[in-house]
């Protein structure tokens, strides 16, 4: 992230040095996760510092930080007023990506993106495990026409570099 840099020196109170180095290992995943949601940096910074004051007011969770934040960051931006959710980068799949509705761009992004497992992502959506794996199902669908049309990856490329297209993890996707 461009301006991500003070983020990581906020002080979060009430939580020992090993719980802020967790939340701090989690920054950039985060950013990514808020950009996919809102579409630009400064929102996406916003809506990260919003959710780590909003989070420390909490007990935070030692054993599965990663689900733990995302499930505060998702809360924070399903609650904050929108105008339309994402918008793309100009990439047609950044533009599929930004179309999907809220839960199942989150459930592509948590999954493909941050790699959380469909458990973790149930718990980040307050889900039961079979809704979230028929939202990320949902969204690869949705995503794959879009996907199988970037060319093939030629040695010593990804379809990143060689389209110009996040990588996402799906079946096809270098």
């Amino acid at each position: 992230m461009r301006r991500a840099a003070h983020l990581r020196g906020q002080p979060v109170v009430g939580w020992s040095s090993r719980q802020r180095a967790l939340v701090h290992e989690q920054l950039p995943g985060l950013l990514r996760t808020a950009l996919v949601y809102l579409g630009t940096h400064e929102r996406a910074e916003a809506l990260v510092e919003q959710t780590l004051r909003a989070a420390a007011r909490s007990v935070l969770d030692e054993e599965d930080p990663t689900a733990w934040l995302h499930a505060h960051l998702w809360a924070r931006f399903r609650a904050a007023p929108r105008d339309g959710g994402a918008a793309g980068n100009g990439t047609s799949a950044a533009a599929a990506l930004a179309a999907l509705p809220p839960p199942q761009r989150a459930a592509v992004q948590l999954v493909d993106g941050e790699g959380l497992s469909y458990a973790q992502l149930a718990r980040v959506l307050d889900t039961d495990l079979h809704e979230a794996a028929s939202l990320l199902h949902d969204a690869r669908r949705q995503l794959r026409p879009v996907l199988t049309a970037i060319p093939p990856v030629t040695a010593g490329t990804t379809h990143r570099a060689a389209a110009g297209t996040p990588h996402l993890g799906l079946a096809g996707d270098g």
